[in-house]
């Protein structure tokens, strides 16, 4: 079964929170350019930190998904800061009012920083299974491309299933948002800043409706990353990890919808003090 988007899923679209509304808005933007996996891995090539091994990506995959016949495993390896930190996050919901406030101005004014650099998007499905099939949004720099070439391969692109998609009866679950902006700046200790501010700012209202819409925001930290080598070092430090977890949706399908959310939040947040 598949989720549905915002104007599926919102009879009154003043119920959507101002956080999903900004991250709507900015997905719909028309300078963001959408992207499938085979640009992701043309552009990730020649991205600043990234080298091309000699290790040669798996042949079916390969074919799968439409990438070169000669397509490598990529390494993206810079930075200083290789941890993950539980301090990050801001859960929007579970906030007073004066934090909401907060984040809500100070997330207006990353997406418009944001909306300074050439930006991308694509678009995956978390969920293997017909009976359930989540689809997601990750928008982000040209500049982070290998970041979402990972995401890409963690999950499946959504040309690879698009019509198992589409042809699934909708659950009442919004689809997933993702915006990730490494170059965001903003001088406040409230974002445990160590030289950079750190956000992994969720949307989780509709754990309380026992529905799955939300929208994320992180400021990312710089890791390690072997794309198409190893899942388990797709980390977004101090933000998300999207580790090797994409076959345990084979299993929710045997969930309720109140269940889901739970399960989900174990899968997409394997995030620990460092």
């Amino acid at each position: 079964m598949a989720s549905k988007s915002s104007a599926e899923y919102y009879s009154n679209l003043k119920d959507m929170s101002p956080i999903r509304a900004i991250a709507e808005t900015l997905m719909n933007n028309h300078l963001v350019r959408k992207v499938d996996i085979r640009e992701a891995y043309e552009m990730a090539k020649n991205q600043p930190g990234v080298t091309i091994t000699d290790l040669p990506m798996c042949p079916d995959f390969v074919k799968l998904h439409n990438l070169p016949a000669d397509a490598k495993v990529i390494n993206d390896c810079h930075g200083n800061i290789i941890g993950r930190t539980a301090k990050a996050r801001r859960f929007y919901h579970r906030l007073d009012p004066s934090r909401k406030n907060k984040l809500e101005n100070d997330f207006r004014e990353a997406v418009w920083q944001m909306q300074h650099y050439p930006l991308i998007k694509a678009e995956a499905v978390l969920g293997m299974d017909s009976d359930l099939m989540i689809k997601a949004t990750f928008i982000t720099t040209e500049s982070d491309v290998a970041n979402l070439y990972n995401w890409l391969l963690n999950f499946a692109p959504y040309e690879s299933v698009q019509d198992t998609y589409e042809a699934s009866p909708k659950l009442p679950i919004q689809d997933i948002i993702l915006i990730g902006f490494n170059e965001w700046t903003c001088n406040d200790d409230f974002y445990n800043n160590v030289g950079a501010p750190q956000l992994a700012l969720v949307d989780e209202k509709a754990q309380r409706d026992r529905k799955l819409g939300h929208a994320l925001f992180w400021r990312t930290q710089k890791r390690h990353s072997h794309s198409g080598l190893d899942f388990r070092d797709q980390d977004r430090d101090g933000s998300l990890s999207w580790w090797h977890q994409r076959d345990r949706f084979w299993h929710l399908r045997r969930l309720q919808v109140p269940q889901v959310w739970q399960t989900l939040h174990r899968l997409l947040w394997p995030v620990r003090n460092r």
